[in-house]
């Protein structure tokens, strides 16, 4: 590798975030200047560019400082509700999960779905199912071959079943942002 660099003053991206803190500067604020750059020789600052900017957001695949989420989805009906659907641009990783059955034996398929709707009946692949005999149960992904990504065209729902009247579910999703 080169020791190149661009002119940073030839730089638009540096002119549009040069008054925001680097902790403060969102993904979609990347993006959006991003986006229109194609990969062509006439752009290779620009890339080169791009490609710092990225590193020092700490967008590199890599779990990203400050961005842990728990998703807490609860229902006391049999349905299919969305637990994480990332913005377009952004990825997720699943960290763990655990569910709590209230008055009953729920049943709980945590999986990932592609299209608008969260339907469990068409593109819905699943990565655990449980019922807790108990109150609670932490969910197992002993099968999966490595870690677990979410983002906007594949996302994770929750399926809620075998809740009678008084029982509820409760699901609990740790994510980390890695994009």
């Amino acid at each position: 590798m080169s020791n190149y660099a661009p002119n940073p003053n030839n730089q638009d991206i540096y002119n549009q975030l040069a008054t925001i803190p680097l902790s403060e500067v969102t993904a979609e604020q990347i993006e959006k200047l991003t986006g229109p750059v194609t990969l062509s020789s006439n752009n290779q600052d620009s890339l080169l560019t791009m490609n710092t900017v990225n590193q020092a957001a700490m967008r590199d695949g890599m779990a990203m400082p400050d961005t842990g989420i728990i998703v807490k989805v609860t229902s006391t009906d049999n349905a299919t509700l969305t637990v994480l659907k990332p913005n377009p641009g952004e990825v997720w990783q699943l960290n763990a999960a655990s569910a709590t059955a209230t008055g009953g034996a729920v049943r709980f398929k945590l999986g990932l779905i592609t299209g608008d709707v969260p339907d469990i009946t068409s593109d819905f692949v699943e990565i655990a199912d449980v019922s807790p005999t108990s109150t609670s149960i932490q969910f197992s992904f002993v099968d999966l071959p490595g870690p677990l990504y979410v983002d906007s065209k594949t996302w994770m729902v929750i399926n809620f079943s075998s809740i009678g009247v008084g029982e509820e579910g409760d699901c609990r999703v740790a994510f980390v942002r890695v994009r």
